[in-house]
This record gives C-alpha cells, sequence and structure tokens, in this order.
C-alpha cells in the first residue's frame, strides 16, 4: 500500500508563534492544501485531531501545556493514525533531538529557521515516503 498525500484532508499546524503558523498557513495553501487547522498547543491540537482524521501533522517541539513529542506519543497510542504523516517544527536540530522525535513517532522534521514552500513541499514527500516504509515492514 502506497499512501499518497490527501490534500482534500485536514492538515493540522501545531505552534504557539502566530509567525510561523501563518507562514505555513500560506505555504500550504501554494501547495494545494484547502483544508487548514491551527492548534497553539498540544492539547488543543489532540482534542481536535481525535475528532477527525488528518492528512498530515506539522508540529512545534517546543510549546507551553503539551509539547509535540508528547502529541505525536498520543498520537501514535491510536491505530486510526498510523497512515498520518506527522512532521515536527524545531529550532533546535541537534542529532539528540532529531533520533528522539524519530523514536516518539515523527516522520521528517523542519528547521524553523528553513522554512520555505520547496523545503516544506520536500518535508511532506520525505515523511510521506517514511510513514509508507514504516507501514509496509
Amino acid at each position: 500500500m502506497i499512501l499518497k498525500v490527501d490534500k482534500k484532508k485536514p492538515v493540522f499546524i501545531v505552534d504557539d508563534d502566530v509567525i510561523i503558523l501563518n507562514l505555513l498557513m500560506v505555504i500550504l495553501k501554494k501547495l494545494g492544501f484547502r483544508d487548514i487547522r491551527e492548534a497553539p498547543d498540544g492539547q488543543k491540537a489532540l482534542v481536535k485531531i481525535l475528532s477527525t482524521l488528518p492528512g498530515l501533522v506539522i508540529t512545534d517541539i517546543d510549546m507551553p501545556v503539551m509539547n509535540g513529542l508528547q502529541l505525536v506519543h498520543q498520537i501514535r497510542r491510536k491505530n486510526m493514525f498510523d497512515e498520518v504523516p506527522i512532521i515536527a517544527l524545531t529550532a533546535n536540530d541537534t542529532k539528540q533531538m532529531v533520533i528522539k522525535a524519530l523514536k516518539t513517532g515523527v516522520d521528517s522534521y523542519l528547521i524553523k529557521g528553513d522554512i520555505k514552500e520547496k523545503e516544506v513541499r520536500v518535508k511532506i514527500e520525505e515523511a510521506m515516503e517514511f510513514r509508507n516504509q514504516k507501514l509496509n515492514r
């Protein structure tokens, strides 16, 4: 089974930084996504995500209330979300952080200082490919 990005499904952007939210919203719209939803922290996002089946989740790691890794852990606990690719947003691209994020269930990561349309498109493709590999094991 090969997953493809369904641009009709909701995309969730989870970040407490309004500038990052708005930037990603503009980029995702340019890439053809129509249903883009946002949340300022992992807890609010989790409530919304559990009531819908998103096509993609992009989450910051460092947030108040519930951080991104806690959110990813909660999403990955539910089998119905196995096919959902998750991209982590981080300013901390240390090897330890990347390994921790991947072990938690993140499929790709985006460095906050490098959020451009091409990079976001590449990371979405990368996340889909990684998710496909995980599901086909």
